[in-house]
């Protein structure tokens, strides 16, 4: 009998696990679907930059997450965009074998401009400069959207040349 019971026990539990479904809230990605205004509610990074100068190199590691965030974004169906507010990004980075903070407050992150949807690659264009930002692995539901970007910034220039790049993940809440 305590056999029967815990086998009619494992049986109850293997149908409750294979009955219940995570629902799935996540929509198309498309022009319409992403249309609206969006806060976002969270921005977390990492990368690494590589200076040279002098016949040397310098390396160094760098993490970050964004608080105090008021930035939004308003995708229009037509495909284009306007943003407004900023956020504060609390940055940590190595180098020389020591660890340091610093706190920058980031404002105008995206003015306006026009995007393209392309499976699940948002392209970003800057009205301002004409810089192009390309999102990967995006995912949108009814109010939610997230995406990751990177971003590499490279600059020389009297000798020394600088590259910079950035991996971060963002989060964003229709509003």
């Amino acid at each position: 009998m305590k056999k029967l019971n815990t086998l009619y026990l494992l049986s109850l539990l293997l149908l409750l696990f294979t009955a219940c479904e995570e629902e799935d809230n996540s929509v198309e990605v498309n022009n319409d679907n992403l249309a609206g205004e969006w806060e976002m509610t969270s921005f977390i990074y990492g990368g690494r930059s590589t200076q040279e100068a002098g016949g040397e190199t310098y390396r160094s590691n760098f993490a970050g997450s964004a608080r105090d965030i008021t930035f939004t974004v308003t995708f229009n169906a037509d495909g284009t965009y306007t943003s407004s507010g900023s956020y504060t990004i609390d940055v940590t980075y190595a180098f020389g074998g020591q660890e340091f903070d610093q706190s920058l407050t980031i404002n105008d992150v995206l003015d306006s401009g026009i995007y393209t949807l392309n499976g699940d690659e948002l392209s970003i264009t800057r009205d301002q400069g004409g810089e192009t930002s390309v999102a990967t692995n995006v995912e949108l539901s009814n109010d939610a959207l997230m995406f990751e970007l990177q971003q590499t910034q490279t600059s020389t220039g009297q000798g020394t040349s600088s590259t910079v790049i950035i991996d971060g993940d963002f989060q964003f809440r229709r509003k």
